[in-house]
């Protein structure tokens, strides 16, 4: 008997870029369960393929590796992900109108005295110029408390929130962790609580619950809304092309829920788990006696898919220190000597004492048992400019874990938001010269670290931004032009296209210490890689942001198939926050894919649910639609999977011609609806246009560019 080997994938006639060392550019590349076997010629590769290979013509198209995000924290920002099931999304909302609305929607169908927290608040510019407060939240929801996650560990109240949390008018300002209550003109608490006042409300909250302390959010999840909210945000990841994560400051039970979302197969991220114990709540005497009890894994061990990757440490937030310097001191070394590794939040929003306060650390605690070598990272990268301080790193083998998708949307809430910020004292540094605030806290010098020697990964530090499937690669954009919402804060620190490929790949393995097997197309590497519509070594600057993630083959059939033919467009369902998958194939009429999962029974007939809001479709991974759009939807009988992903294209073009683009203000959903509210007879006057965009007129391009786009993309 004879035996043949043969790859069981081959992607042919493409661009392969490979982002080896040579950064070599191939034509293409063979899999065999689930690995690199051969990159090279279209002939060389092509000669490997037997009765089994599926070869796929790519036409063409652009490969890269598998994106990696070096800072999320993906349960959380799965729960935002859920429809409304855990939390209150309001992550893209932009202005305190939309907040509250959001908000008494949740208290409509919530018993009176339950919590209601949302996901992190939008990090751009809010619309009012101002931060919401417990006056507003108390007109909505005055019988329930209510919990905004305004970014990092500040948190906007309701009076009966600061009730529970046992904070009013003579409340004392916190001094460790630093923090700051705000308080009006009378004295009275305004409900934004700054740092450390964010952390005595959560002490305060999880006492009157009788939960244990954790690092971030305030709120658990039962186990299967955890595990929902992991395949949710799994979802939105792989449609930007992101296939491995690092998982920030994780507790215990989301650690659990992450284990046995791998169990279940559910799991196809890559995930290092880099563990929180929530030191900032804690005596030195507390930790000491925590990190002795610990007798789990410490790091590199794990699946395929999870990993342990040590130990967060957050120092300093916008200028809170979480505590003083001689316990910072002590954490360090006490986790240095016992083999931990560091992932470290050195600072926002601090200027330069808390790099030098860290590094001094690092450096002695490096005389007992050297850190060069075991890859600790300081993460976001914000307020490590000074030269000698990266000198300093580089010879601790440093690496920088930079956030160019956080500095893109934060950059904006800092540069129009100066003054209110002050007021509330969301940085503990004054700076009321709004330009240099914002390059304080959100300049990133990439140029200057990456001359320096140092390794460079990139991320987004999501959910304080969301990812925008829409804009798949804004974060790379970011990095590659050093442009932000606020513009170009460090003239000359961006990055060139290969650096800015490595910072999301290659380096990114690196610093998981698994470049042997991932961040680049080479065999005997796992076949993590991304499809590109477009070339990314070529294409304008412009266009990176846009390009769009198609999926690669897997194994299947032995027959030879264009990358057009080959195009299947996965269709997902969320109705009322449970998630289905369908498959259509290529021409397939919406209306029948949607009719059983909907309860359909005509044309003309509307969701069973009604217009909740809680319904989304996604099409090859995008979303595409809302709930309010469906009934639009099936008043054509003939509309096609593909037809419902061109509205969303076309529009965008449409944009394009008119001088303008399409920003997360304006979401698919609402694009699509107005499209076909427009073709179905709509006027398309001003109450028309405010009808079809559900009241979300477009706040950055104007108004008549974006109602010359929607005829435009209406037209047959």
């Amino acid at each position: 008997m004879t035996l043949q080997f043969c790859p069981d994938l081959i992607l042919t006639n493409g661009r392969i870029v490979t982002v080896d060392a040579a950064f070599t550019i191939a034509e293409a590349v063979a899999v065999y369960d689930g690995k690199v076997v051969a990159v090279g010629s279209a002939a060389e590769v092509g000669s490997l393929a037997g009765a089994r290979t599926r070869v796929i013509d790519l036409g063409g198209r652009c490969v890269v590796p598998g994106q990696y995000d070096n800072h999320v924290h993906m349960l959380l920002a799965g729960l935002d992900a859920l429809g409304g099931k855990a939390k209150v999304n309001i992550a893209t909302l932009p202005s305190i109108e939309d907040i509250l609305k959001a908000i008494a929607e949740r208290a409509a169908v919530t018993p009176k005295g339950q919590w209601i927290g949302t996901s992190c608040m939008y990090r751009g510019a809010l619309k009012e110029g101002r931060f919401p407060n417990r006056h507003d939240l108390d007109k909505v929801a005055p019988d329930h408390p209510v919990y905004i996650f305004q970014s990092g560990k500040n948190v906007i109240c309701n009076s009966h929130a600061l009730r529970l949390a046992g904070i009013h008018s003579q409340t004392r300002q916190p001094e460790e962790p630093e923090g700051w209550i705000a308080k009006d003109e009378s004295g009275e608490p305004t409900g934004h609580l700054i740092a450390g006042a964010g952390d005595m409300a959560r002490m305060a909250w999880w006492r009157h619950e009788g939960l244990p302390a954790k690092k971030w959010d305030f709120l658990y999840f039962d186990r299967e809304t955890q595990i929902e909210a992991i395949a949710a945000q799994q979802a939105i990841y792989h449609a930007c092309g992101i296939v491995g994560v690092r998982e920030m400051g994780a507790s215990i039970d989301e650690l659990d829920a992450f284990i046995e979302a791998d169990r279940r197969g559910i799991l196809k991220t890559r995930m290092d788990i880099v563990l929180g114990l929530p030191m900032r709540y804690m005596s030195q005497d507390e930790i000491r006696t925590a990190i002795d009890a610990y007798f789990g894994p410490k790091q590199h061990v794990g699946s395929p898919m999870l990993r342990i990757a040590g130990i967060k440490l957050v120092v300093v937030n916008d200028g809170w220190w979480a505590f003083s310097k001689d316990k910072l001191r002590f954490i360090i070394t006490e986790l240095n000597r016992r083999g931990w590794n560091m992932a470290i939040h050195v600072n926002t929003g601090g200027g330069e004492e808390p790099a030098e306060a860290v590094l001094s650390a690092l450096e002695e605690a490096d005389r007992e048992l050297p850190v060069a070598g075991r890859r600790f990272s300081f993460e976001h990268g914000f307020g490590l400019i000074r030269p000698d301080h990266i000198a300093r790193a580089r010879r601790l083998g440093i690496i920088f874990g930079a956030n160019p998708l956080l500095a893109w949307y934060a950059s904006a809430r800092s540069l129009r938001m100066n003054e209110i910020m002050e007021q509330v004292r969301i940085a503990k540094l004054s700076e009321h010269d709004p330009w240099k605030r914002t390059v304080r806290d959100w300049g990133m010098p990439l140029r200057d670290w990456i001359d320096a020697g140092l390794t460079v990964t990139g991320g987004s530090d999501n959910p304080a931004v969301v990812y925008d499937v829409e804009q798949p690669f804004l974060c790379q954009y970011s990095a590659l032009t050093g442009r932000t919402l606020a513009g170009i804060l460090m003239p000359g620190q961006n990055v060139t296209r290969e650096e800015m490929l490595r910072m999301f790949t290659a380096n990114n393995a690196y610093s998981r210490f698994q470049e042997g097997v991932l961040g680049s197309i080479e065999p005997g590497k796992m076949a993590d890689f991304v499809v590109l519509d477009r070339d990314i070594m070529r294409c304008d600057a412009e266009e990176v942001r846009t390009l769009g993630v198609l999926r690669p083959g897997s194994a299947a059939s032995s027959s030879t198939t264009s990358w057009a033919d080959d195009r299947v467009a996965p269709l997902s369902l969320t109705v009322n926050g449970h998630a289905r998958s369908l498959e259509a194939p290529p021409g397939a009429v919406l209306l029948d894919v949607l009719r059983g999962p909907l309860g359909l029974t005509g044309a003309k007939d509307a969701c069973r649910q009604g217009e909740c809001g809680a319904c989304t479709v996604l099409v090859g991974g995008r979303p595409v639609l809302a709930c309010v759009t469906l009934a639009a939807v099936v008043d054509d009988p003939v509309e096609t999977v593909e037809g419902l992903a061109g509205e969303s294209r076309r529009f965008r073009e449409a944009m394009a011609d008119q001088g303008g683009f399409q920003c997360s203000y304006c979401t698919p959903g609402m694009v699509v609806r107005a499209v076909a509210l427009l073709r179905g007879g709509l006027p398309a006057d001003d109450a028309g246009l405010a009808r079809a965009m559900s009241g979300n007129l477009c706040r950055c391009t104007g108004y008549q560019p974006i109602l010359r786009a929607l005829r435009q993309a209406a037209r047959p």
